[in-house]
């Protein structure tokens, strides 16, 4: 709420705004509270998955109604948006008091005495298990090739496809939707029919089906449907439905309908067992100081992933982008 008000202020210099962003930042550990207490509430498995998946969901769910919002007070009074964010932070404030667990005071007592044991302890401490390490590997590359593919992903859907601006946002609107649904249902009942190793399989091979089905291009698939009179009569029905720049090159619908789903879908399936495989191996002593580590490292993962990914996609054709992905 602090950081919102200082942006109200009638004068706001580079400084204010500069203050402003860094405790906007502090306040990301809300996310690993929210992470660790469902550990603690939740079981191992499928329950937690679901659960992880859950939260994941409202998040992008908010912060998707949280642009809309701030796009329509941004239309107002400049100090609108900064009274409206320190409104929500209070509501948000009041409602974690009152709705969220406490804890008896010698419990409290207990878990300060724990954490000031913990507190000097090496971080490698925490991580020793081989295994930990390992899931902790696959997490960190999981999210570096998911971020070095969206790095230049809006740019090579531009250059594909020539979206306008409107159809940039429709599509932006659909990608979200897509992610909110994977993140709130998908994920928690796969896990509830497959194991973690199996899932995480399954999600690698979709994306790179995914990929493999992208890569090619609408020629071909305008060839495969001439060359055969029932693919033929089945597009002329299908297409008549469609908007005219879907009708015009079957890969842009074969893209919307399978390709992005699928590995929209996959990312966040590996993303949410990672994490709830990650929290099953931590010791529950030490759930959130283990949790704002891999924050850590997802965040420099975070700066060096685009990087990378602008450099390797440079000069790729639209044909060869999925390949490389």
């Amino acid at each position: 709420a602090l950081a919102y008000g200082l942006l109200g202020l009638p004068q706001v210099t580079l400084e204010i705004i500069f203050l402003s962003r860094i405790l906007v930042g502090l306040t990301k550990q809300t996310m690993t509270a929210s992470a660790a207490l469902m550990t603690e509430m939740t079981a191992e498995g499928a329950e937690r998955m679901c659960w992880i998946g859950r939260l994941s969901s409202a998040a992008q769910t908010a912060w998707i109604s949280g642009q809309a919002l701030g796009g329509l007070l941004n239309r107002g009074a400049t100090w609108a948006p900064a009274v409206a964010a320190m409104v929500i932070y209070a509501l948000d404030f009041a409602l974690v008091r009152c709705a969220l667990p406490g804890a008896p005071k010698q419990v409290k007592e207990a878990r300060e005495g724990e954490q000031k044991a913990a507190s000097g302890r090496s971080l490698m401490v925490a991580f020793a298990s081989p295994v930990l390490a390992r899931v902790v590997i696959v997490r960190l590359l999981e999210q570096f090739v998911a971020q070095a593919i969206h790095a230049t992903r809006g740019l090579y859907e531009l250059d594909r496809w020539s979206f306008t601006r409107a159809e940039i946002g429709y599509f932006s609107s659909f990608k979200a939707l897509v992610g909110v649904f994977a993140s709130w249902h998908l994920a928690g009942a796969l896990a509830r029919k497959f194991e973690i190793a199996p899932l995480l399989y399954g999600a690698t091979g979709a994306m790179v089906a995914s990929c493999l089905l992208e890569a090619v291009p609408g020629e071909a698939w305008l060839q495969a449907i001439d060359s055969s009179a029932l693919a033929r009569a089945a597009w002329s029905a299908v297409s008549r439905l469609l908007p005219e720049k879907l009708s015009l090159d079957p890969s842009l619908l074969v893209y919307c309908i399978a390709c992005f789903p699928m590995s929209a879908a996959s990312m966040q399936v590996m993303s949410i067992t990672l994490r709830s495989r990650f929290t099953e191996l931590v010791p529950k002593a030490n759930t959130a100081a283990a949790l704002s580590s891999l924050d850590v490292l997802q965040s420099v993962v975070g700066v060096a992933a685009p990087l990378v990914g602008g450099a390797l996609y440079e000069g790729l054709s639209t044909t060869q982008t999925p390949l490389m992905s």
